[in-house]
């Protein structure tokens, strides 16, 4: 039986910003995979997209792989590490907190472990090969908020407040230098062998807003150094609920609950995933320049908010001993779960698009490189919790926990269904 987990798509943010605060961090922080809890049928058959016309069975988008089953991708787990209990406390298989999972080229993974302060080497079989790092203030050493990156090569690169650790694939330490930008374990990525993103935050205090931006880094061998300024692609604010504290000191922003908020996903490559909000199912992938450079789009069959789950998350938004804006009202919160949470762009080329699908549950769906709607991948009810953290052409990594909460790192192979003969790829 699957058990949906949650993703109302109501993060919190506060202190100080007004409407960009949302939208700047949501974008530039590091996020994890969404799921879902509902436990309500699908939606009625008058149900509408958001757009305003209803939706019958014939107007929805065909997939691909329900003409042609045999075609059907699927995940099938074939390496998991982690112990409930290890044989002592330093025990490398415990989890504490997992914080980044970061594949190696040979099959084996880097795990940082967040709460131990600590860097994991397994290699492919998930055997323990090595530890670094510690807590504390000093070369090799970390502070509780550091995050792991791939660096140059196969070099793993540790972040700490202002300060970057550079590890070889043997753990040893080979030196530090000042980590670029100023979002601390914000979005960085390779656009190529030398040169670098890296996501900036200018904050107006008297205005209380936030402005992002992307620095583009060049490589030298030991230093990064600023050679551009790109811009994120812009989007309409989204909808949120602005409290006030008593005596108009701070301000603070919730999210409204289900709504579809316009918004962009930073790829590899240095390319963006945009959609628009509003209640479509239409989104972008978008070059560093501007560029579109394809869009997919489809037309769903909305699912129902049962009223429990809609209640509890209005209630979430009130903030004690705070006062909400009046614009906002119950009546703002939809009855029906947005047309998806979120989407990313494959080492292959495909989309893949998280949303609510029938009876609640967390499903996932599969564009083909060529914008085509192929379905919905096939995943065993041991991984329905998976966070995808990485993705390759074959393989996926990412974190799942178990009854008790325990985190453990899976390895699940990408079955590709071979097609029928007879039948074009």
């Amino acid at each position: 039986m699957r058990s949906p987990t949650t993703a109302s798509g109501a993060p919190r943010r506060s202190e100080l910003f007004a409407l960009a605060t949302v939208a700047v961090f949501s974008h530039l922080l590091s996020a994890c995979d969404p799921g879902a809890e509902n436990d309500a049928p699908g939606a009625s058959p008058d149900a509408s997209n958001g757009s305003g016309a209803p939706v019958s069975s014939a107007d929805v988008t065909p997939a691909r792989w329900d003409t042609l089953p045999g075609e059907r991708w699927r995940l099938e787990e074939d390496l998991r590490i982690g112990v409930v209990q290890g044989s002592s406390t330093a025990d490398p298989r415990v989890f504490g907190r997992i914080r980044n999972v970061i594949p190696t080229d040979d099959g084996g993974v880097w795990v940082y472990d967040q709460q131990a302060v600590e860097l994991r080497k397994f290699d492919a079989s998930g055997g323990h090969l090595l530890s670094v790092g510690r807590a504390g203030q000093g070369p090799g050493e970390f502070s509780g908020n550091a995050c792991a990156r791939r660096g140059v090569g196969a070099e793993m690169w540790v972040e700490t407040e202002t300060n970057w650790h550079r590890f070889d694939p043997r753990g040893q330490l080979l030196g530090t230098f000042p980590a670029p930008g100023r979002l601390a374990c914000g979005v960085r990525m390779w656009l190529d062998s030398t040169r670098y993103l890296v996501a900036e935050v200018e904050t107006d205090f008297e205005s209380r807003t936030q402005r992002s931006y992307f620095t583009i880094h060049e490589w030298s061998g030991d230093r990064f150094s600023v050679v551009d300024t790109v811009s994120p692609p812009q989007t309409p604010p989204p909808r949120i609920v602005t409290f006030t504290s008593r005596g108009g000191r701070n301000v603070s922003q919730r999210a409204i609950p289900f709504v579809h908020n316009a918004d962009w996903r930073l790829q590899a490559g240095g390319r963006f995933l945009v959609w628009e909000g509003g209640g479509t199912y239409e989104i972008h992938l978008v070059g560093l320049e501007g560029d579109t450079i394809r869009s997919i789009s489809r037309t769903y069959r909305p699912v129902s908010i049962d009223r429990r789950t809609r209640r509890e998350e209005i209630d979430k938004v009130s903030r004690p001993g705070w006062i909400a804006e009046d614009t906002f009202s119950e009546a703002d919160v939809p009855h029906t779960y947005p047309p998806f949470s979120s989407a990313s762009l494959r080492e292959d080329g495909t989309i893949w698009v998280n949303r609510v699908g029938d009876e609640g549950v967390a499903v996932r769906e599969v564009f083909s490189a060529s914008g085509e709607y192929l379905g919905e991948l096939m995943i065993p009810e041991a991984l329905e919790g998976l966070s995808i953290t990485s993705a390759s052409s074959d393989h996926v990594w990412g974190t799942v926990r178990d009854d008790l909460g325990v985190q453990f790192v899976v390895r699940a192979r990408l079955i590709k269904g071979d097609p029928p003969r007879g039948i074009p790829d």
